[in-house]
């Protein structure tokens, strides 16, 4: 889908040209006044995000975990929702280096190509990446998993494993857990590159790397260094799924859960006791507090009233309720994210640059999924375009 650009006026047409007989080769990269951000991207094909830009306040955007579908679905979103609205953002990637999905919570499963994180070297100037393999994970967290599967409360009841949770299994207390380190790892390994290069942070964004953005994130949207910013959608009874703002908050999000378990299982079992590692109630609880502590701020969390990003699976379907707005769960997602996209499936595909397959079609839990593979012929009549 394409966009009407305005015309430029004719003082700009007269810089332009002036920029162009004196700096032979230089490309601008330019956001027309008025333009709208939601619909700003790059038309050239198979082009370079990168540019020049102004030396702003330090920033960096972490991605962590499992990179399903990454080339085909996550790339084109944080190409354009992403990398494009900061520009001058270093990026920081830890992922597993695993080349199989298997089936459950998370979608069928299906075939990971892990090394398609790359290919962010092709639109992005700074990009540090970390790889981590099976047995790195269970040398590293082995002991935890035993932990929360085997240690019990006086009550003869786990003490760490979410028991009065029914949608949790071992498989999904390993899933958290696996996310955790993920976004731990790649907290430390820009603590360590930054170090190197002796830069401070002062923004950070944590985002997923299965994931794909369907509004832009802007890490200077909410300047206060007093206020971090996260999803709000996906609140069971708080979101955990992406945040951003200044360093310290961050900082608390990223790399203070496992030292903090301890601690959250004790208020857990004098509180609300069976709900130890869920992992929404553990940030409600237990991170969330720190992170306000952290910027001297009570109300220092905000949900974004309009951010808005669907999980993608490894067998290249989008699962499309993520952000959806339901008045019978109204705390679940802010009413006004769902009135902010409009129609989803035109979004998705917009951000894509190409159809999707047929229409959304239920799977588990009440969630629906849409078929969004590459090179497919799709049933509503279009054909792949790219």
């Amino acid at each position: 889908m394409s966009f009407p650009l305005r015309s430029p006026s004719p003082r700009t047409n007269l810089v332009l040209m002036t920029l162009a007989y004196a700096l032979v080769g230089l490309f601008l990269v330019i956001q027309l006044p008025g333009a709208s951000p939601d619909l700003a991207m790059d038309r050239r094909e198979g082009g370079s995000l990168l540019a020049e830009v102004e030396e702003t306040t330090p920033c960096a955007i972490l991605f962590f975990g499992l990179p399903r579908a990454f080339a085909s679905l996550v790339l084109p979103s944080v190409r354009k929702n992403v990398l494009q609205t900061n520009p001058a953002c270093d990026i920081y990637v830890h992922y597993y280096n695993q080349t199989l999905d298997r089936p459950g919570r998370s979608g069928k499963g299906g075939r990971i190509h892990p090394d398609d994180v790359y290919l962010l070297d092709e639109y992005a100037s700074t990009v540090y990446y970390q790889a981590e393999v099976e047995k790195e994970f269970i040398e590293k967290r082995g002991d935890l998993l035993q932990k929360v599967s085997t240690v019990k409360d006086p009550q003869d009841r786990l003490l760490y494993f979410p028991w009065k949770e029914r949608t949790y299994s071992n498989r999904t207390i390993e899933n958290v857990i696996r996310m955790w380190n993920s976004i731990e790892s790649a907290w430390l390994l820009m603590e360590r590159e930054a170090s190197k290069r002796n830069i401070q942070y002062k923004r950070v964004a944590m985002l997923r790397n299965d994931v794909v953005y369907l509004t832009p994130i802007y890490l200077d949207e909410y300047t206060a260094d007093d206020t971090a910013v996260v999803p709000g959608f996906g609140r069971y009874p708080v979101s955990d799924r992406m945040v951003y703002g200044p360093y310290e908050a961050v900082r608390v999000w990223a790399s203070e859960r496992f030292e903090r378990i301890d601690e959250h299982a004790r208020w857990i079992l004098e509180n609300d006791e069976g709900r130890a590692l869920h992992a929404e109630t553990f940030m409600n609880v237990t991170i969330f507090p720190a992170m306000r502590k952290a910027l001297r701020n009570s109300l220092g969390i905000v949900e974004h009233p309009h951010c808005c990003f669907l999980r993608s699976r490894a067998d290249e379907t989008v699962w499309m309720t993520d952000c959806d707005y339901n008045p019978r769960r109204q705390n679940v997602t802010l009413s006004s994210i769902g009135a902010g996209i409009g129609n989803i499936v035109e979004r998705l595909e917009n951000v894509l640059g190409r159809r999707c397959i047929g229409w959304p079609y239920k799977i588990d839990h009440g969630f629906k999924a849409l078929n969004c593979a590459r090179h497919s012929k799709s049933l509503r009549g279009y054909t792949d375009d790219l």
